[in-house]
């Protein structure tokens, strides 16, 4: 099932592809990290006309839990010149609901990249279903 999903990333970020909207990311998220069995932390870097740069997993863990650290995040960011971003991570119980650590990491997130002028666009979590916190009000 991983394979599949690789494949599909594949053909669904490739660089130059325009991430028109949160559904759009969500779309390509969703079937991505759905059916994996940890947690994984994954990143869109996009340009300023929302261009993918890069998808990359920088990270996993257990089935509920995932080590981030912004320092990465933002080391890969200046190296693309990056100039927005989409966070997004799975939860393997299937639930979409935030956990308050969800809420303080994006919000950790968003305050780095806004220190070297990269706008975060949306933290996008995937379970059965997938929740945008960007159309939650929660970015």
């Amino acid at each position: 099932m991983y394979e599949a999903a690789e494949e599909y990333a594949v053909r669904a970020f490739q660089r130059g592809v325009c991430i028109r909207s949160s559904n759009h990311a969500r779309e390509h998220l969703g079937p991505l990290l759905a059916n994996r069995r940890d947690e994984v932390f994954a990143v869109l870097y996009l340009d300023s006309k929302h261009k993918l740069l890069e998808y990359t997993e920088p990270f996993s863990g257990s089935i509920s839990s995932n080590m981030i650290s912004p320092r990465v995040l933002v080391r890969r960011a200046i190296e693309l010149n990056t100039a927005a971003a989409i966070i997004a991570h799975n939860h393997p119980s299937g639930s979409t609901t935030p956990s308050q650590a969800d809420l303080d990491l994006t919000e950790r997130v968003k305050e780095v990249f806004d220190l070297i002028e990269v706008k975060l666009l949306d933290r996008v979590i995937v379970g059965a279903d997938t929740l945008s916190l960007a159309d939650e009000g929660k970015i």
